[in-house]
Parts: C-alpha cells; sequence; structure tokens
C-alpha cells in the first residue's frame, strides 16, 4: 500500500451546500426547503415536554463539550495511535482533516454572517415552539442558523475518521448525527437544512484538502516538525483537539478581544 493519502475527487454534490450565496439564491433555496424544515422540526417538537428525562439527556449531550467534541477529540487520538494498517498514511489524513475543519467551521460561520438572517426554530414565532425541558429561550438569539457550524466541522472530522478507519468513521458519524446533530434540532437550534449544509461544507473542505496538489504542500512540513521535534507537535497537536473538544470557545473569546483591541484603537 502506499504511503500516501487517497487522492479524493471533488463531486458535484459537494458544492450544492454553496449554492445559496448569492442573496437571492439562498432566499429561493430557503424558500424551497421551508416545507421540509417546517414538517422535521414540529414532528420532533411534538415529543418535547413529554419525558422529562429524555429532554434532560438531550441537553446534557447538546451542552457538554466532553460529549460532543471531546469524543471527536478522543477518536482523533486513537486514529493517530492505531498501529494497525499504515500509520504515516492515516497520520497524513488525521493533518488534513483537521486542516479542512478549520476551513470547514470559518466557512460557516462567514456564510452565516453574510448570507439573509434566519431565525432559528425556538426564535420563529411562526413555528410556536414549544421549549423542551430545560431549555432556555435566549440561547443563541440574534444569531443566523444557516448553516450549522457545529455540523461542518465534526462531519468534516468524522468523514476524515473513515478514511483513517472504518470502525472509527462509523462510531465518529452516528456521534455527529445523534450525539451533535439531533440535539441541536431537537432543542430548536437548527432546521434539518441548515445541517445538510454544514455538513456539505465539511465535505467539500475535506475533499478540498485532501487533492494532491494541496495536500502534498501541507503534510511534508507537518511530518518533518513531528519527526525532528516531536515534544513541540505534540503540544501543539493537544492545544488543537483541545479547542475541537470545546468547539474553539476559548480561540472565539481571544480573538474576539483581539478584534475588539484592534478596533478600539483604530
Amino acid at each position: 500500500m502506499p504511503n500516501q493519502t487517497p487522492d479524493l475527487k471533488l463531486h458535484p454534490v459537494v458544492f450544492e451546500s454553496f449554492s445559496s450565496v448569492g442573496s437571492s439564491g439562498a432566499k429561493r433555496s430557503r424558500t424551497l426547503m421551508t416545507g421540509f424544515d417546517e414538517y422535521v422540526i414540529r414532528l420532533l417538537n411534538s415529543y418535547a415536554n413529554r419525558w422529562q428525562a429524555f429532554d434532560s439527556i438531550v441537553l446534557l449531550l447538546r451542552v457538554t463539550d466532553l460529549l460532543k467534541g471531546g469524543i471527536i477529540s478522543a477518536l482523533l487520538w486513537w486514529g493517530w495511535f492505531r498501529t494497525g494498517g499504515d500509520q504515516k498514511r492515516s497520520r497524513a489524513v488525521i493533518l488534513s482533516t483537521l486542516v479542512a475543519a478549520f476551513g470547514a467551521m470559518f466557512t460557516a460561520r462567514g456564510l452565516a454572517l453574510i448570507l439573509p438572517f434566519r431565525y432559528r426554530p425556538l426564535h420563529n414565532p411562526a413555528m410556536e415552539f414549544q421549549l423542551p425541558y430545560g431549555m432556555m429561550p435566549e440561547v443563541l438569539d440574534g444569531w443566523s442558523s444557516f448553516p450549522s457550524d457545529h455540523a461542518a466541522l465534526f462531519f468534516c472530522l468524522a468523514v476524515g475518521l473513515w478514511f483513517v478507519s472504518r470502525p472509527l468513521g462509523i462510531v465518529a458519524l452516528l456521534h455527529t448525527i445523534f450525539g451533535i446533530s439531533f440535539p441541536r434540532l431537537y432543542d430548536g437550534l437548527h432546521y434539518p437544512t441548515d445541517i445538510l449544509a454544514g455538513a456539505g461544507i465539511g465535505l467539500a473542505w475535506f475533499s478540498i484538502a485532501n487533492m494532491a496538489f494541496i495536500k502534498n504542500r501541507l503534510i511534508p512540513p507537518a511530518m518533518f516538525w513531528l519527526e525532528k521535534h516531536p515534544m513541540s507537535f505534540y503540544a501543539a497537536f493537544f492545544l488543537l483537539t483541545e479547542q475541537i473538544a470545546t468547539i474553539f470557545q476559548n480561540a472565539r473569546s481571544v480573538a474576539g478581544l483581539i478584534f475588539a483591541v484592534l478596533a478600539r484603537r483604530l
């Protein structure tokens, strides 16, 4: 087996999530999807407040970093040190996946800022959303729901783990669907098309990062760093996966503070 990552081809479907970048296109796509979105959200919301224990479990999954990014970060470390198969290839896939995950998350956040605002289900008066037990109505108020940056980040990582190890990939995908995406649908933070668009962005970035001309420029320097100075490499790798575990909350806070200070000085 050659010691290189698979040269993945971009499929046209991958780019469907970007088809609504133009404002008019975004309005048309959301109008076409509204019936589907409302049907799914109303169906899920019909079960809210029936079983307090179930609502509490869903809330715990949604708000606990350990049960969201912590599990995916642990799977990344597992994949990094797994001894079966081609370890060099597996590590190259993980590195390119981490690069893709950064791009996917920031693309999703950027699109959420520039596309027409979309109210989240729990803030949409037309939905008459019934809050599940423990859900606070002001959560993410004023933040557009489309697309989901959680879906972009974690579907990208899950697909990367799939190319490292099928069992790890299956666990990561199931966790991303049921442990990360479902709670955000059930608690009214996203519509299904928010999740699908985010997943498409994640898949697109994974495909881009694994193109040969990009991969061959990104991976060799990182592998050289690992070989020559593993102490600093693993320190940086730990900090990166720790931020994935916390959904980059600390990094966002630091960046926000820096931007605020610069804005005042300018």
